[in-house]
């Protein structure tokens, strides 16, 4: 009897290990454009569509613009366009106007092969032992990711955890949105 009770421990915890993970919120290939280097567009500053993980989108997400995903620009910012240019360094350069003045700035990214432009903003790993982390792990990362649909449109993905575990206790948070741009003039 305690045999059986055992064998359904150790298949329901792989089983439940597996159904609380969950995978980036992606969006498929076959919408998308490679973003290449060199590329320079304007984008409105006012997302067109909002995706998240949960059913009911909070209404900050909402209201988040394309310069509120980057933590230089403050939110006060009142934009109406931002152009971005990805350069063949892996860097992406924002401009918008913040009333009369112009500014910008900069941001290290890389160039996917599957065709995104990838900027970490914080990525913090710390497992034991390092490949299977049994006793003890913590993993604090915020990224954001840009896609260009087949509409030439921009779609960000940014997605946050913050999480960990001591031996079989775990918990954590974690959130992912898509924002959805139209190009300026279109």
């Amino acid at each position: 009897m305690k045999s059986i009770c055992l064998l359904r421990l150790i298949y329901i915890f792989p089983v439940l290990l597996l159904c609380s993970c969950s995978t980036v919120l992606k969006y498929p290939q076959s919408g998308t454009q490679p973003i290449r280097p060199g590329l320079t567009a304007t984008f409105s500053n006012k997302p067109f569509k909002t995706e998240d993980k949960a059913y009911q989108i909070p209404p900050e997400y909402s209201k988040r613009n394309l310069l509120n995903h980057f933590d230089s620009v403050t939110s006060k910012v009142q934009a109406d366009t931002v152009r971005l240019e990805f350069s063949n360094n892996g860097k992406l350069t924002i401009f918008y106007h913040d009333g009369q003045e112009a500014k910008s700035a900069s941001y290290n990214g890389t160039f996917s092969k599957k065709g995104y432009f990838d900027i970490i903003f914080k990525l913090k790993v710390v497992k034991i032992p390092p490949l299977l982390p049994i006793l003890y792990s913590h993993v604090e990362r915020d990224r954001i990711r840009f896609y260009l649909t087949k509409e030439n449109d921009l779609l960000i993905c940014r997605q946050w955890v913050s999480g960990g575990n001591i031996f079989i206790l775990s918990g954590g948070d974690s959130d992912k949105t898509k924002n959805f741009f139209h190009r300026a003039g279109q």
